[in-house]
C-alpha cells in the first residue's frame, strides 16, 4: 500500500512514506539474514525465530507506535490514510497469530 502512495507522489516520497519504507526494508533484511548461513548448532526454524524475536518484534512494535501516532493526523480516505489503516490491521492480525503461537511470515 505504501508503494501505491509512492507512485502517487511521482517516486518522490514524502518523509512519512520514506519512513514506512525504511521499516519494511529493515524487516526484509532480517528475513534475508534468516535465510543465510546457519550458526553452528542452530536449526533453521530456531534461528529464524530468534532473529525475528530479537529484531523484527522491536521493529514491528516501533512501526505500530509510529502508525498509531500518525493515523489521527492523516485523512482516512487518502492513499496514505488507507496504507496506514491497512498496515495497522495487518499488525493486529500478526500480533494475534504470534500471541497464539501459530507463527507468521512477512
Amino acid at each position: 500500500m505504501f508503494t501505491d502512495v509512492l507512485k502517487g507522489q511521482k517516486n518522490k516520497p514524502s518523509p512519512r512514506v520514506a519512513k514506512a519504507l525504511e521499516y519494511f526494508q529493515a524487516l526484509y533484511q532480517v528475513e534475508a539474514r534468516a535465510k543465510g548461513k546457519l550458526p553452528d548448532g542452530e536449526t533453521r526454524g530456531g534461528y529464524t525465530h530468534r532473529l525475528r524475536q530479537q529484531h523484527s518484534v522491536p521493529l514491528l512494535n516501533s512501526f505500530k507506535a509510529w502508525l498509531d501516532e500518525l493515523a489521527p493526523k492523516v485523512l482516512p480516505e487518502s492513499l496514505l490514510g488507507k496504507a496506514i489503516s491497512y498496515s495497522r490491521n495487518q499488525l493486529r492480525f500478526k500480533q494475534s497469530l504470534q500471541h497464539h503461537h501459530l507463527g507468521y511470515e512477512y
